[in-house]
């Protein structure tokens, strides 16, 4: 299985906001894979305590029923998606197949600005539909966002921007801190 990360915010976040991400496992083998789970987790000061609205799937484009075909639940900061527990039985990703899974994360109101918040998945997955079968893991896949930071500009009152020795002038220090946002240990 190939595994492939994406975030929908374009690499930045803001405290408080919401980060949207699909994770695409793509069957490039030439059999079917079994038993599949996805376990993404989640960095500190990201979370999603109750993900069975925001996960969504799909396999090949059709639409999986939460609860029928698969079950999402966080335990600690790992989302598990398991398409072995659904009342409808395993789904199983034939070979040439895609499954795509969609959720939605919070960031915390209290992380910093300029953090660095990563997140990592894999799909581990069997090689028979029951459990005599090989047991695999695929290499994680990432996505990061970077919290917004803050902005300083400097300026000044001199006339053209020079001022003779001895003249005073005043500068000006405008420190931008976007909403949501705090900055810890400024200098």
């Amino acid at each position: 299985l190939d595994l492939d990360k994406e975030n929908d915010s374009g690499g930045t976040a803001l405290p408080g906001g919401t980060v949207g991400y699909t994770i695409t496992v793509e069957n490039s083998g030439s059999e079917t894979s079994w038993r599949n789970v996805l376990v993404d987790t989640l960095p500190d000061y990201m979370t999603d305590t109750d993900p069975s609205p925001t996960v969504a799937a799909e396999l090949d484009g059709n639409p999986l029923t939460p609860g029928t075909d698969f079950t999402a639940s966080m335990t600690g900061n790992q989302l598990t998606v398991d398409f072995t527990a659904g009342s409808g039985g395993p789904i199983s990703i034939p070979a040439g197949q895609t499954l795509v899974v969609t959720y939605t994360g919070t960031v915390s109101s209290q992380v910093g600005a300029g953090a660095v918040l990563t997140n990592s998945a894999v799909a581990d997955y069997n090689s028979w539909s029951d459990s005599d079968g090989r047991s695999y893991t695929t290499p994680p896949a990432t996505s990061s966002v970077t919290i917004h930071e803050a902005s300083v500009a400097k300026g000044h009152d001199a006339a053209g921007g020079l001022s003779a020795i001895g003249e005073p002038f005043t500068y000006t220090v405008d420190v931008t801190v976007p909403a949501h946002t705090t900055i810890y240990n400024a200098i």
